[in-house]
């Protein structure tokens, strides 16, 4: 979520030099006061003195502003950066000595200390102390001489004149207590793109005739900043879903082929990782996957042919419509990818004057677009010299738009900006602008756009990553309380507002996840900057030669595919703070030589992902504070990383040979992020600084590590995920985090439940699990949530939960429900902020789901997955609703009951999209259904994008009437915890998609029970065998009357746990194909009355009801008895994308599930599921039956 301009006015750190490090040397020098005798004779007297003239030169900074000196200005800041880069490396050296002597003589213990006694003169440790106390005096006297250097240089410029003498002075408060430009991230409709989109559109359409069918390539040609990324992005998003596989890939002027066929395959293929990682494996693998489909790819940024005939060779050539769009600057480029065919390039024009003044007003003013008198004849101007270029425009719009009435501030811009632009648009023209922006930033700003030098052109970078990597490097400082990563992301939104970098991914609410940075920003300022500042140095691998400063502060190695890259020989590596790294695994240097690191972000492959990759001496590094390794290798970690106490964030995306047990002894560590599958060591608990953990698997955790997590009371964002087939206490795991974590923890402002892939070289598809069930009621409510995340694939509720109506400040909220009912609606309406609401309901809704005028305040987003959306919006509902999503299936009834009703009372709706479900007879009403869905919404008014998609999957739809086994309770008592009531027994559990036409063999109910054969009919046992990797036998039967009456019903057996004197063990059964004998033979009266009751229900209070579900009578002693014999029935299901609930092909195989049965009060679990075909014992009649592995099976 944003924050409000006014609020990160009010957290604005002071003003600063270019970063922060020399804020932090004054409380530096008292910790070296604190040695006392240790320090060298004259010591104790020179570092006060040094302190002084800190302070003097902090004050000096703050004022200093870059005008007609600004060479002086830079000059001068540059030399204090070095010296306060000194000066803090030596004293870390120093602290970090002393310790390791203290350690080193506590070791020795007294008898050492007795032999040094007595060869006082002759032992190297004296010499090796004098030697470190000369050095320790050298370097205090040279750091005296250069502050007082400093200050004399300050005095001689004149520089005191500077300050407060510019013309355009850069706004310290770089947030404006009001802003009118437009919140990044927000949705808006894009200026002068309607004529190239419908345009693009026509090129890239597909037709049945033949010639259309072929593979087409569009071009789109213009200069940097014309807008063509954001047409492309625009197209991707309104056409994308008609394909059934598209990609999005960006390309550089020095690109890494590796990295962009990753990344390619990564979004056609997002389930399964690539079997050869060479550049020719991932051609081969994308060329095989792409060849029998229809696939849309945008290659964004081309800048050479050779790129281009390389990236061509991936894609194949069939007869499916598939479409090539690219984007380059370069005309002869964008012919020769279109085979010289001058139609199917389209040339951007820029904007015209009108649509260049609504752009440029509405970035200024805001939604008003009024621009006042007094300005209007300058803000022409400079319009016109803006060229018509979109980003010109937005750009000059924001650096007017922080004091939109200020008269001589237009005057300073309108006469820094150059007519360039205006005839033939140059980059020395976007220079300018670029230029104006960038010195328009307050200091600790700057800083923040020049660390972005670290990453390569095409790179995408992440809004969390680059806010940590800040905070590591010192460049936030926060006083009185305030929230480091707060301050932080208000000045990655600042950038983002100031188009200095480009929002990329962005979540539903409007907050921007990740950026890249425009090549013409990174190159024209970003790189030039840097070099002036010695801020980052970056090398690439085809750089022939490369100028390097006397120290190197950053150093950012771009090696890409290359196999013989090394670092450059004639650098000074024991001054680099900051190490990125992207490359192949073999030209990785060594990272202890880094000894000074603060940040290292590693980025590596290698050819096969079988080898191990040893970075145990990365707990050398005591000055690390920031560890991101991401690789297709498996990490071998140091037994011990206790040295690294300054470690802030560690990040691991890889596979993990072990977690380091003293992980936990960290005392700094704040943000840790590990692959599922991930066990971490006990004592977690200890780890009480963490505010983000990232991917905690419950499965691979023991349950004392869960019961731990309470214990982590500055926690802010939890993420959690199920990854293993047979998770070990699932049921008390999954109820101690819904019942005591998230009361407990009363700072978590963000809980995620969902699948998560292993890790980076690992499958996306691991298997996920389903738990059916809900609670009631929470005590106390986490009041600072923000956002509850919890995946259908992992848990549905019964029903909506009441206590989620305490969470009043609660913006993001994703569930799954049983089914939705008026109390339901009523207790989502009642959130004052919800903003994005995800639900999936799978039972067919008995009436119309009413969303009334009332609620849904500031409601933005609302996504509803349901076989039949029976919805229906009054007048004023939802007033603020920007986008609605449906997902439901194709039928024969009436097409009309689908459509939601009242949909013109939506006024603020743009866009409008459907996922409609039909495989067997059903497929045939798809293409009905789509038109009537396109035709109800083409006559509304405001919305401006209607997608509609089409699938041969289906949503589950469970109905009351069916024949499923159900159990429900009344509500628990208020106060009661958050699992022990509510919770409902589904004897299916199968994927929320189920094929309608299922093939014959394939299980039509499944339940758990303690007595197997006591169902309702009579069986005959006609095989057994054994399973592997289980336990017990499975046993076959089928009906009695298979032969008398051809009743082809069948029945698998399988014993899932051993139990004891309080708990008989427990059986998986799974049915296959109806009874068709009519008989019921054998069996007590109230299986009678309900044949998919399991046996261990019957009794106790039950009382049969119509459609053959059954509901507990309250006033029977069987109710506690049933409270403690529920059981969660879960799915195993493929974890697919975490928006979408899992689905299963029409025709194929489908997608095999697994169940999991959990005992609420006893804390039990069995598991079972279904795989692929097994070899099945021999019959009687020679037929085999339709078997399916239950144990340890995973989807194909």
């Amino acid at each position: 979520m944003l924050l409000g301009l006014g609020e990160i006015s009010s957290m604005e750190a002071p003003a600063s030099p270019l970063d922060g490090t020399i804020l932090k040397l004054p409380g530096k020098l008292d910790r070296l006061l604190r040695h006392g005798c240790a320090l060298p004779k004259g010591a104790a007297d020179e570092i006060p003195l040094i302190k002084l003239d800190l302070e003097k030169i902090k004050a000096i900074s703050s004022n200093l502003q870059e005008d007609d000196h600004a060479m002086m200005v830079r000059c001068w800041r540059k030399e204090v950066r070095e010296l306060s880069y000194d000066m803090e490396d030596f004293i870390d050296q120093y602290e970090h000595a002393a310790a390791m002597n203290c350690a080193s003589r506590s070791i020795r213990g007294r008898e050492i200390i007795t032999r040094r006694r007595k060869n006082k003169t002759s032992l190297p440790w004296i010499r090796e102390k004098l030697r470190q106390r000369l050095w320790m005096a050298n370097k205090i006297r040279e750091f005296s001489e250069r502050a007082q250097e400093a200050l004399e240089r300050h005095r001689l410029y004149n520089l005191d004149a500077i300050a407060g003498s510019a013309s355009l002075r850069c706004i310290d408060d770089a947030y404006p207590t009001s802003w009118n430009g437009t919140p990044c991230g927000e949705d808006k409709a894009y200026v002068g793109i309607d004529a190239a989109m419908e345009n693009l559109e026509e090129l890239l359409s597909m037709t049945h005739d033949q010639e259309h069918q072929k593979l087409k390539v569009v071009s789109v040609v213009g200069f940097g900043g014309i807008g063509k990324t954001t047409l492309a992005m625009e197209l991707y998003r309104k056409l994308g879903q008609q394909f059934e596989c598209r990609a999005f890939v960006r390309t550089a002027q020095k690109p890494d082929m590796r990295r962009i066929f990753i990344s390619m395959l990564s979004q056609v293929r997002p389930h399964q990782p690539p079997d050869n990682w060479t550049v020719h494996g991932l051609i081969s693998t994308i060329r095989t996957h792409l060849q029998d489909k229809r696939y849309l790819i945008i290659v964004e940024d081309l800048w050479t042919t050779s790129t281009w005939d390389i990236v061509k060779h991936a894609l194949p050539e069939n007869n499916c419509c598939s479409r090539i769009l690219t984007t380059t600057e370069i005309e002869d480029l964008a012919l020769q990818s279109c085979d010289h065919d001058p139609k199917y390039v389209y040339k951007m024009q820029p904007l015209g004057e009108d649509n260049s003044r609504k752009l440029f007003f509405s970035s200024v003013f805001g939604p008003q677009d009024e621009c006042p008198p007094e300005l209007r004849e300058i803000s022409h101007d400079i319009i016109r010299k803006c060229g018509g270029l979109p980003l010109a425009i937005v750009t000059v719009a924001n650096i007017l738009s922080s004091q939109p009435g200020k008269q001589d501030r237009w005057d300073y811009v309108n006469k820094a900006i150059g007519y360039s632009l205006l005839t033939n648009p140059t980059w020395e023209g976007m220079k300018q602008i670029f230029d104006l922006s960038y010195n328009n930033l307050p200091q600790h700003l700057k800083a923040c756009i020049l660390y972005t030098g670290l990453y390569e052109e095409d790179i995408i970078i992440w809004k969390d990553d680059l806010v940590n990597q800040w905070i590591a490097e010192g460049f936030i400082q926060a006083t009185g309380g305030q929230d480091k990563k707060e301050i932080a992301r208000s000045f990655f939104d600042r950038l983002i507002n100031g188009k200095l970098i480009l929002p990329l991914d962005v979540n539903r609410n409007g907050e921007v996840l990740s950026c890249t940075v425009h090549h013409m920003v990174l190159n024209l300022v970003i790189r030039c900057k840097s070099i002036e500042e010695n801020f980052v140095t970056a090398i690439h691998h085809s750089q022939a030669t490369t100028t390097l400063a006397d120290k190197v502060r950053r150093l950012s190695l771009q090696f890409g595919n290359a196999e013989d890259a090394i670092t450059p020989t004639n650098m000074r590596l024991s001054h680099v703070r900051t190490l990125a790294f992207s490359g192949l695994f073999k030209c990785l240097p060594s990272v202890v030589q880094f000894r000074l690191l603060q940040v290292l972000v590693l980025h590596f492959w290698a050819d096969k992902d079988s080898i191990s990759f040893d970075i145990t001496r990365i707990s050398e590094l005591f000055r690390l504070r920031y560890l991101k390794v991401t690789t297709n290798v498996t990490l071998e970690l140091h037994p011990q990383m206790r040295g690294l106490k300054s470690l802030e964030t560690l990040k691991i995306d890889a596979r993990v040979c072990a977690v380091p047990s003293d992980i936990v002894l960290l005392p700094g560590l704040l943000h840790l992020s590990l692959p599922a599958e991930t066990s971490l060591p006990n004592w977690i608990g200890c780890m009480t600084p963490l505010r983000t953990l990232g991917y905690f698997d419950l499965s691979s955790n023991s349950i004392q590590n869960v019961k731990s997590l309470v214990m982590l009371t500055n926690l802010g964002d939890l993420q959690l995920t199920c990854s293993t087939v047979q998770p070990e206490n699932l049921n008390s795991k999954l109820q101690f985090v819904l019942t005591t974590i998230v009361g407990r923890l009363s700072n978590l402002k963000s809980l995620t439940l969902a699948p998560r892939a292993p890790s980076y070289a690992k499958s996306i598809g691991a298997t996920g699990m389903t738990v059916h069930g809900g609670f009631s009621s929470l005590s106390p409510a986490p009041s600072l949530l923000r956002s509850l995340e919890v995946s259908p694939q992992i848990c549905i509720f019964f029903y909506t939960p009441k206590s989620i109506g305490q969470l009043r400040k609660l913006c993001i909220l994703k569930f799954g429900v049983r089914k939705i009912d008026r109390d339901g609606i009523d207790v989502l309406r009642g959130l004052p902020a919800l903003a994005v609401l995800s639900l999936y309901v799978q039972t067919k809704p008995a009436a119309r789901i009413v969303i009334g005028k009332t609620g849904f305040p500031v409601i933005k987003y609302f996504k509803l997955k349901c076989c039949d959306p029976f919805l229906k919006f009054e007048e004023g509902a939802m007033p603020n609703l920007l986008k609605l999503k449906l997902a439901f299936n194709a039928s024969n009834a009436d097409q009309q009951s689908t459509i939601p009703v009242g949909i013109e009372y939506l006024s603020e709706l743009k866009e409008v999209s459907a996922k409609i479900g039909g495989v067997g007879p059903e497929e045939s009403h798809r293409r009905p259904a789509e038109l009537a869905f396109r035709d109800a919404f083409r006559v509304h008014a405001s919305v401006q994008r209607v997608n509609v998609q089409c699938v041969k999957q289906i949503i589950e739809c469970k109905d009351d009437q069916s024949s499923l086994t159900t159990v429900e309770y009344s509500p628990a008592p208020a106060g009661t915890s958050l699992l022990s009531s509510g919770w409902a027994h589904v004897s299916v559990a199968a994927s929320p998609y189920e094929p309608q036409t299922a093939r014959w063999n394939c299980p039509r109910e499944r339940t758990v029970t303690a007595s197997p054969h006591r169902d309702g009919y009579q069986w005959r046992k006609y095989g057994q065998k054994r399973i592997p990797e289980t336990q017990f036998p499975r046993c076959y039967y089928r009906c009695t009357f298979h032969r008398e009456r051809s009743c082809r019903a069948t029945k698998q057996v399988q014993q899932c746990s051993v139990g004891d004197l309080c708990n008989p063990p427990l059986y998986g059964v799974m049915y296959f194909n109806q009874h068709t004998c009519d008989t019921m033979a054998g069996c007590e009266p109230e299986a009678a009355a309900n044949p998919a009751m399991p046996a261990g229900l019957s009794g106790a209070g039950l009382v049969a009801r119509q459609g053959g579900s059954l509901s507990l009578g309250l006033d029977e002693r069987g109710v506690q008895e049933e409270h403690e014999r529920q059981a969660f029935v879960s799915s195993l299901v493929y974890a697919g994308d975490d928006d979408e609930l899992p689905q299963s092909s029409a025709g194929g195989r489908g997608t095999t599930s697994s169940a999991v049965t959990f005992d609420v009060a006893k804390g039990g679990a069995s598991c079972a599921g279904a795989g692929g075909d097994a070899a099945v014992p021999e019959t009687e009649a020679g037929d085999s039956p339709g078997v399916e592995d239950w144990y340890l099976s995973r989807p194909e």
